[in-house]
């Protein structure tokens, strides 16, 4: 073990980072190669996709398809969550060239060292047109070492390295783990010497041995030392290092490792399981199962009836929600050109502004069903991630494994997000429209509000949207009294199916 932790160590203080530095006059920067453990303060560094982090540094500039200032690392060997976190270069620096890195950046004013993963405060001081300006940082803005990037190439600043990174400070002597099986072999092996002393002691003495008493004793104990079972120890060491090899080349469990030669004694007394959540004993990834909705449920067997509802929806109007607030002659020559294939039923309500104002809309579910998988594609922080050498393969990168789920899921039924930053998100509607939605606001996901909400404007019609998600207990009390026992009693009833 210790051996291929100082295996592991010369590996990674022997990886090379790309280093830029300006050249002597200041008129153009190079790139040279470093080591990581030869990375001091001050380095400004560029990382490209998969790499892990050598130091604590502060993002600097992003590379994306938006062009905005997004990136997003894997922390599953920092704090153990396999989500990937959302990171922002400053706004200052993301605009600037790699040479104005250096002559408009003066300094960052950071905190001390401190073992806090999840906090972080500096100032980055700098310079533009206008003159000298100060841009607080906070954690958006770090990435800590042993985190890997999971976008497109950073370039960021080293601000911490060594013993005073986030990761080593919160590292601590292992302690040596010892199975339950050799706690058991070791009290049993001190009964069965106490045992073997005694009985050699009580022979020596019915020998009558007054001179030679020690010499008699140890010839006794020498003799019985055979009831202690060394070889069983030797074998017991033996079959767990045989067992662990076997564990890390399994082909049924690949990607396997076993860390501890312990661990095929421990999954034999395994009884019971408990987890914190999804991805302690998981891959993290989720596949979209069933959904419901006002008037009714749609599970894996009738997605398709969702895509014809879809498609017809997006061809009639391509924006949501716009029948509620479309004028009543736009409604009705809506209406008077949809084709002959769309029932009455499925063609939009001419509802005029007076009586929306007066009276509660009750909308059809053909409408409910569009406006429910728009949102699914509209209310996250999901980024697409075109193939540079394929642009028709798609990923998506996102902190929560539930949100990448859900725009799958409206993948497959041709609800598709193209596009998003900052300001602006782009989806391709199952009609082959694209909508365009400005962001007026975002509030994200925490432990303390347990929702999260956006607030978009249609660019096309104009409309401001708020859409909000987030945890049955929570959302229950921002909804009509007459939905919280339905929505209680589905929440409930996905659960016991494990959904």
């Amino acid at each position: 073990r210790f051996i291929n932790r100082r295996i592991q160590d010369n590996k990674t203080n022997s990886a090379e980072v790309d280093v830029i530095i300006p050249s002597g006059d200041l008129s153009s920067v190079e790139r040279i190669k470093k080591h990581s453990s030869d990375l001091l303060v001050g380095d400004i560094i560029e990382l490209k996709k998969d790499s892990r982090v050598p130091a604590d540094i502060v993002v600097l500039k992003t590379f994306n398809e938006s062009n905005d200032n997004q990136a997003f690392i894997r922390t599953d060997q920092l704090d153990g969550e396999t989500d990937w976190k959302l990171r922002k270069a400053p706004g200052a620096t993301q605009a600037m060239t790699d040479l104005q890195l250096f002559t408009n950046c003066s300094n960052i004013n950071c905190e001390p060292p401190s073992k806090l993963i999840y906090s972080f405060t500096g100032v980055l001081n700098c310079s533009n047109s206008d003159g000298p300006q100060k841009e607080p940082l906070n954690l958006e803005n770090t990435m800590w070492v042993s985190t890997v990037v999971a976008s497109m190439k950073i370039i960021g600043i080293v601000i911490y390295t060594g013993k005073e990174t986030r990761a080593i400070m919160n590292s601590s002597v292992p302690k040596v783990k010892i199975g339950i099986l050799d706690k058991e072999l070791n009290s049993n092996n001190i009964y069965l010497f106490v045992i073997m002393f005694l009985l050699s002691l009580i022979l020596t003495i019915c020998r009558r041995a007054e001179s030679n008493f020690v010499i008699i004793l140890l010839k006794f104990v020498v003799l019985f030392c055979a009831i202690i079972p060394i070889s069983l120890r030797v074998n017991l060491d033996v079959s767990k290092t045989y067992f662990s090899f076997v564990i890390n080349r399994d082909k049924d469990i690949p990607e396997t490792i076993a860390r501890n030669s312990t661990i095929p004694e421990e999954l034999g007394r395994i009884s019971y399981i408990f987890s914190d959540k999804t991805g302690t004993l998981t891959k993290n990834e989720m596949v979209f199962k069933k959904i419901a909705m006002e008037t009714e449920q749609f599970g894996e067997e009738n997605f398709n009836d969702l895509n014809s509802i879809l498609s017809d929806e997006c061809k009639s109007i391509d924006a949501p929600l716009y029948d509620l607030v479309m004028p009543r002659e736009k409604l009705n020559e809506i209406n008077t050109s949809l084709p002959d294939s769309l029932s009455d039923s499925g063609r939009i309500g001419s509802i005029g502004s007076e009586k929306r104002k007066s009276k509660k809309v009750r909308r059809h579910r053909n409408k409910i069903v569009r406006d429910t998988i728009t949102s699914m594609v509209l209310c996250n922080n999901v980024t697409p991630v075109f193939d540079e050498e394929d642009m028709s393969k798609v990923s998506y990168q996102a902190s929560s494994p539930d949100e990448v789920a859900l725009v799958k899921f409206a993948e497959t039924i041709n609800m598709r997000l193209i596009g998003r930053t900052d300001k602006e998100i782009k989806i391709r509607d199952s009609a082959d429209n694209i909508e365009e939605f400005e962001i007026l606001a975002n509030f994200p996901f925490s432990s303390d509000t347990k929702r999260m909400g956006i607030v978009l404007k249609n660019k096309k019609y104009g409309h401001i949207i708020y859409y909000l998600k987030g945890a049955e207990s929570i959302m229950v009390k921002f909804v009509e009294k007459e939905y919280i026992s339905y929505i209680t009693e589905n929440a409930e009833n996905l659960a016991t199916k494990g959904l």
